[in-house]
C-alpha cells in the first residue's frame, strides 16, 4: 500500500452472460484497501461491459454462466516478479440494491408502474397473478 498503483485493472477478466469474456481496460492504478483486499470503481466502457456479463443478482447469469473474475500473472504490481500469481478461478457475487424512485397505480386500467434504478426484470408466468389488495 501505498504508491495508488498496487493493482493492474488490466490484468483483470470478468466472465458472464454467453461464457463472455471482458478485461478490463482502465489502468488507472488501484490501491489494496488491506492484506486481502482492493476496490476500485468502473466507469465508462469497462462499466458498460462488465454490466452486459453481469447481468442477474447471484453467482450466474440469466444463461446459467457461472460469474468469474480471472487475474492474469502480475495483477499484483507488488508481488515478486519470479513468482507466477495468476488466478484463473474467482468467484463473483452480484448483489445490487433496487432503489424504487416512484409508482403509480391505474385503477382503471389495473397498471402498475414502477420506475427506479438497479431494477431486475420479474418475468411473470401466465399462471401467476398478483395481490390486489
Amino acid at each position: 500500500m501505498g504508491a495508488n498503483n498496487d493493482i493492474d485493472l488490466t490484468k483483470l477478466t470478468f466472465t458472464g452472460q454467453g461464457a463472455a469474456t471482458y478485461t478490463l481496460t482502465n489502468a488507472t492504478g488501484v490501491e489494496i484497501t488491506s492484506a486481502t483486499s482492493f476496490t476500485t470503481t468502473l466507469t465508462g466502457a469497462d462499466k458498460t461491459n462488465v454490466d452486459a456479463l453481469l447481468n442477474k443478482v447471484g453467482t450466474s447469469a440469466n444463461d446459467a454462466t457461472t460469474y468469474n473474475l480471472a487475474g492474469a500473472d502480475d495483477w499484483l504490481t507488488g508481488a515478486d516478479a519470479a513468482a507466477n500469481i495468476a488466478d484463473a478461478v474467482n468467484a463473483v457475487t452480484v448483489s445490487i440494491a433496487p432503489k424504487i424512485t416512484s409508482a403509480t397505480y391505474d385503477a382503471a386500467t389495473g397498471s402498475l408502474v414502477v420506475t427506479g434504478t438497479n431494477m431486475q426484470p420479474w418475468r411473470v408466468r401466465p399462471t401467476t397473478s398478483l395481490p390486489t389488495s
